[in-house]
């Protein structure tokens, strides 16, 4: 088998081409590192659930008609406490300060960071933190996004005593809104490590 094979883990190497058996070995390897990293994810789901949520809620606080969101960390999720501005507030005959509770498992927004991680460790890439740092970076700023609009969906989603809506977005902003929740919740953390990973590795052999 070639020396720059990626089952190998020989640096610089690229599935494009490689034989069956090499693509199953780099699968296989890439498996075996899951096991780790997605416990060392688990683990550390509490401080990584709280930053993203943190950068969530500043998102939140920029572009929703809330006066401020605060997070709590509650019996292994995070809770969003969001209170309406005053605009909201005045609409609909709330009490002055009112907060909305809503719990949020961010969890699944993070995942893809473990298993872009175990890629790169499957390949031995080069350049393996800056690639690493990188890769996460991005990751978690989608998760961040995904997790804000989650948020907004379920707040625009709550009611009031009596029924009504406690605010009713417009047609585009839903739109974007539940475009944000399916890619950063189904799409971009399944599908997001593996196109890191691919364009890192196919820009390393340019």
């Amino acid at each position: 088998m070639a020396a720059d094979d990626p089952a190998q883990g020989a640096p610089g190497g690229g599935l494009i081409g490689a034989s069956p058996r090499a693509i199953l070995a780099f699968a296989a390897k890439a498996i075996a590192w899951c096991v780790p990293l997605f416990a060392l994810w688990y683990v550390a789901a509490q401080p990584l659930s709280l930053a993203v949520s943190k950068g969530a809620a500043r998102l939140l606080d920029v572009s929703a008609p809330v006066e401020r969101t605060a997070i709590e960390w509650r019996d292994g999720r995070v809770t969003f406490l969001v209170a309406p501005d005053a605009s909201t507030v005045y609409a609909r005959n709330l009490r002055p300060g009112v907060s909305f509770e809503i719990p949020i498992d961010a969890r699944k927004q993070t995942y893809g960071v473990p298993f872009f991680l175990a890629l790169l460790l499957a390949a031995r890439a080069r350049r393996l933190a800056v690639k690493a740092a990188i890769g996460c970076a991005v990751l978690l700023a989608f998760a961040t996004a995904g997790i804000a609009c989650e948020v907004a969906i379920a707040y625009a989603t709550l009611r009031i005593p009596g029924g009504a809506p406690l605010f009713t977005p417009g047609a585009v902003s839903a739109t974007l809104v539940a475009l944000g929740f399916q890619l950063g919740s189904i799409l971009l953390p399944s599908a997001g490590p593996i196109a890191l990973w691919a364009g890192m590795e196919a820009t390393a052999r340019t």
